[in-house]
């Protein structure tokens, strides 16, 4: 249960970052909220997203050109949402414990103290 304390935290941070957002803009359809919302987990997923937004705008760029639109809908704000709780835990939970180990960093979580 230890090993997965940081993950359920992360999953509590960004929910309630999600609400706490989301409820102090009002309107989940409106624009401003999802730049709130975009901020805000920008902030928190430094630096991955930074990547996950410019990524995003260009995906949301070429399906413009396609003719599909979700800017300012419900299912952008979520999509949102899922997208940097991911980029988050990726990066936090999966790239930076196997930066750390090739840096030679062991911590008391490793794999071979399990054994």
């Amino acid at each position: 249960m230890k090993k997965n304390r940081g993950k359920i935290l992360w999953a509590f941070f960004c929910a309630a970052l999600a609400v706490i957002t989301t409820y102090s803009c009002g309107d989940p359809k409106d624009p401003e909220c999802q730049l709130l919302v975009t901020m805000v987990f920008t902030v928190a997923t430094f630096p991955a997203g930074i990547a996950f937004v410019l990524v995003g705008n260009i995906v949301v760029a070429l399906m413009g050109h396609l003719g599909f639109s979700i800017e300012s809908s419900v299912v952008a704000l979520i999509i949102l949402l899922l997208g940097f709780t991911v980029v988050g835990y990726v990066q936090w939970f999966v790239l930076l414990p196997r930066l750390l180990e090739r840096l030679g960093w062991k911590s008391h979580h490793s794999r071979d103290s399990a054994l």
